[in-house]
């Protein structure tokens, strides 16, 4: 099964949702994510509606086929006032698909100049929320929902990773390197992007102090262990064939290099620094062994004065 169609009832004014999901089991908590099924449900109450899987499909095509049927069959389209469908389905709802350029454009402008400034409805929320005033950040806040999505009352509980319709399937390596060609270069969102040092300091400080517990360590270490010889071998070429895009510190020079943080091109790299150490100039009160005199040496040991009488010793 790749998915199928629901069917939600209210059971207070008689309304229907039709929705589908793409899914390969039924999910009895599944309501749909359609605006006006959501506003509904917060109004009447989730005990007086009713869900029902009415049936199901094997492609996309299929299920966005018998969405659209669904729909005309009960009639469940908004304008009717008998349902909540906004659109009339195969197309997960997206109402704007049709539009032209300049409609579209016109929609955007008006969405940003009502959602800036005080008309945003977030505005000013900043402030109140920043710091130590954020509730999510107090240990009793936090406490309570620790609590609240534990066991039983974690959306997640019970749920089996076998039964996700992508358990167990890999991408092709064309799949692979599109992705990768997509997010490279430029076309990442973080390319050109550089922490602030205010930014820096505060992920500086907040690791200090940390200390990975023995637990974790082993738990670290059996993950890698788990690794199969031809995953590791994998990973070791992956890490071969990175490169970083650098500029040289003392050149200015761009290279590619196999660690992000060289600061030397491989030219550069070659010369050979001058030594920062130099000899203080100091002097030596000596005695010179063949005639007897005083001099001022460059060092401890001299034990002649000239050239003179270092030739008549």
């Amino acid at each position: 099964m790749f998915g199928y169609i629901y069917k939600v009832t209210n059971m207070v004014n008689d309304k229907i949702y039709i929705g589908k999901k793409h899914s390969a089991v039924f999910l009895n908590d599944y309501y749909g994510s359609g605006l006006l099924i959501n506003r509904a449900i917060d109004k009447y109450g989730l005990e007086n509606f009713k869900l029902e899987m009415i049936d199901t499909a094997d492609s996309l095509e299929e299920l966005n086929e018998k969405e659209k049927f669904y729909i005309k069959k009960y009639d469940s389209f908004y304008k009717t006032s008998r349902g909540y469908n906004i659109a009339s389905g195969g197309d997960g709802g997206n109402l704007i698909a049709g539009w032209s350029e300049e409609r579209y454009n016109k929609y955007i402008e008006l969405k940003r100049i009502n959602n800036t400034g005080e008309k945003n409805p977030n505005y000013g929320n900043g402030e109140k929320i920043s710091g130590d005033k954020n509730p999510s950040k107090r240990k009793d806040v936090r406490k309570k929902l620790k609590v609240l999505l534990s066991g039983v009352n974690n959306p997640m509980y019970g749920r089996r990773r076998d039964l996700h319709p992508l358990y167990g399937k890999r991408h092709s390596e064309e799949t692979i390197n599109k992705i990768s060609e997509a997010l490279s270069g430029e076309n990442n969102p973080n390319y050109g992007k550089h922490h602030s040092e205010e930014t820096k300091r505060k992920i500086s400080e907040g690791n200090k102090g940390k200390v990975v517990s023995e637990e974790t360590r082993r738990k670290m270490s059996e993950s890698k262990k788990s690794l199969s010889v031809e995953a590791r071998k994998n990973i070791s070429e992956a890490a071969k064939k990175r490169r970083y895009k650098l500029i040289c510190g003392i050149c200015e020079k761009e290279f590619e290099g196999k660690i992000h943080n060289v600061t030397k091109c491989p030219e550069c790299r070659l010369i050979k620094p001058k030594s920062k150490f130099k000899m203080p100039n100091r002097e030596y009160h000596c005695k010179c062994k063949t005639c007897g005199s005083d001099f001022i040496g460059r060092s401890s040991r001299s034990f002649y004065c000239s050239d003179k009488c270092r030739k008549r010793k």
